[in-house]
């Protein structure tokens, strides 16, 4: 008997099957009991499938995956020079970015040539859902297949769907449970309580992957700032940004406040004020720009990249600590945050840092007691001359009394520092046993910041006897 070429791909295709089909009674409506294949196709649509599956090709990913956790823009852009550090010693120089949707990766990290894509996954729901969000992410990992993946959090479920998708070499910072499923040692347990950016310092240290600086400098496409430009175009110079919003409402300023701020920048500066802050905020937006009065612009109805673009043509940003703010430091732009509910950032240099105007450390109603009124004006900044009006008018409309004096330039190190503390024990006399660097790097992080938390402070005051002037 002859076969046709159909038949030898039938056959062909038949006996590269493995296991055959299982075989079990069916009842037809009529009564007749038959014997059959439960949920077989036809020979010919079987073989058109195999030939459509093996003629797409695999698409091309990175052989390492790094996950991202949190779920803030801000988040993102601070992980921004961990991602290239990671990425700069694979083969290939890129990565496979994981990361959770509300965090707009994809659209930030557009640009990045070491991100070959982005891909989002969720972590958050119900005990049920974060069960199936992590078969998910398993699954997730499975098609991905990566020889290595980075986990820049301590939580333990990311660990622990590498481990049930079988990726061989697992990295995290070995915290709590997650030291079960990855494949490092992990870092030591002392940096549990330090910022995230010190954890993932630290693992790099421990890693050997060189981290040669933190700051995120974003990369952003010449046209959208382009265009942005000649959008607003018109508008009189100074451009200040405020950030209305905020992830959570207590770290947001009070409506108030903000009216008597933007009132005495008009008074002190000719520029354009932009209120930028999402869809959320427009209404609130819109009644400060109404009482207000021109040069001020509701922006809340621009996208994240294109309010990106307007922070990077922007002469200042003031807000709180939010996604704005991080995203002004990442394209260069001096960013005063006002930290009245969380600690100062200090991975950018140009983030400077608005505290209450006691002093005191972060605490729930920290937001409340900063003020928009009293008088403490700044010096002029040498050297950024267009920049000097800017500065008084900031320093005329927020109160920065926090135990400190105004000084140092805007750009390049900390707009306020603190009154000198002294370290007895590494300078004043020979101790003992001298602390270790990591000790003095946060004996000068508590000194430059102004910071004093409680039974946290006291802990490092008897490590590195950090003693008020």
């Amino acid at each position: 008997m002859e076969l046709t070429g159909t038949d030898e791909i039938s056959l062909a295709h038949l006996n590269a099957r493995v296991t055959p089909a299982r075989q079990r009674p069916r009842l037809h409506i009529g009564g007749e009991r038959k014997r059959g294949v439960r949920g077989c196709r036809p020979t010919a649509g079987r073989v058109k499938q195999a030939s459509v599956t093996n003629s797409i090709k695999r698409k091309h990913v990175a052989s390492t995956v790094v996950i991202q956790a949190k779920q803030g823009i801000g988040d993102v852009i601070w992980h921004l020079p961990f991602i290239r550090a990671i990425a700069a010693t694979t083969p290939a120089g890129i990565v496979t970015f994981l990361t959770l949707p509300s965090s707009h990766a994809r659209e930030l990290l557009a640009g990045e040539p070491c991100v070959a894509e982005t891909l989002y996954y969720e972590n958050r729901g119900s005990g049920l859902a974060r069960t199936l969000h992590l078969v998910r992410l398993t699954a997730l990992l499975r098609r991905l297949r990566p020889e290595t993946i980075w986990i820049l959090d301590r939580s333990a479920r990311p660990a622990l769907a590498a481990l049930a998708a079988g990726v061989p070499n697992r990295i995290g910072l070995g915290f709590g449970r997650q030291r079960w499923f990855i494949t490092n040692a992990g870092i030591d347990r002392e940096f549990y309580h330090d910022y995230p950016v010190e954890w993932l310092t630290a693992l790099m240290e421990a890693m050997k992957v060189p981290l040669a600086t933190t700051e995120p400098s974003l990369r952003l496409q010449p046209t959208l700032t382009t265009a942005i430009a000649q959008r607003y175009a018109a508008r009189p110079r100074p451009w200040i940004v405020l950030g209305i919003g905020s992830s959570a409402p207590d770290k947001d300023w009070p409506m108030e406040r903000w009216g008597e701020f933007i009132a005495g920048l008009h008074h002190r500066t000719p520029g354009t004020v932009f209120l930028i802050g999402g869809p959320h905020y427009a209404a609130r937006a819109e009644r400060l720009a109404e009482s207000a009065g021109a040069p001020t612009v509701n922006a809340c109805d621009l996208t994240v990249m294109e309010a990106t673009a307007l922070l990077q043509k922007a002469d200042l940003f003031v807000g709180s600590d939010s996604g704005p703010m991080n995203l002004a430091a990442a394209v260069g732009t001096p960013a005063f945050g006002l930290f009245g509910r969380t600690r100062v950032l200090t991975y950018s240099r140009f983030i400077h840092a608005i505290q209450p105007d006691d002093g005191r450390a972060p605490m729930p109603n920290g937001m409340q007691r900063i003020s928009a009124g009293g008088a403490v004006p700044l010096r002029p900044v040498r050297g950024l001359d267009e920049q000097t009006e800017i500065s008084r008018a900031i320093g005329a409309v927020v109160s920065t009394r926090r135990g400190g004096h105004a000084c140092g330039k805007l750009r390049g190190r900390d707009f306020f520092r603190p009154r000198p503390a002294m370290i007895s024990s590494c300078r004043s006399r020979k101790s003992r046993r001298s602390p270790p660097s990591r000790d003095r790097a946060m004996a000068h992080r508590f000194a430059r910041t102004g910071r004093r938390s409680g039974r946290r402070f006291l802990l490092h005051c008897r490590r590195i006897s950090l003693v008020r002037s």
